[in-house]
């Protein structure tokens, strides 16, 4: 698996939350395979978003944090570049 194929992976998984404002960002990261930039912001986002986190939950929607298990999973994947 190469760094551009793990970071859009990241993606897919992520659009099963709820990406208002910052899914024009992830995406672009997908899009230019930077798994790096993308996983930074992906864990600034859980660090900084306790409030939607609960909002998120209470509507019964998916939050990022929920998804972490499956973040990290592909992640710790070992990469071919």
């Amino acid at each position: 698996m190469t760094k551009s194929h793990k970071v859009r992976v990241l993606y897919g998984i992520l659009q099963w939350a709820p990406m208002v404002n910052s899914k024009p960002d992830f995406r672009n990261y997908a899009e230019a395979g930077n798994l790096d930039a993308f996983w930074t912001y992906y864990q600034n986002s859980i660090r900084v978003r306790a409030d939607i986190k609960r909002s998120v939950e209470a509507a019964g929607e998916v939050s990022f944090e929920m998804l972490r298990p499956a973040m990290e999973a592909v992640y710790k994947l070992p990469t071919a570049d």
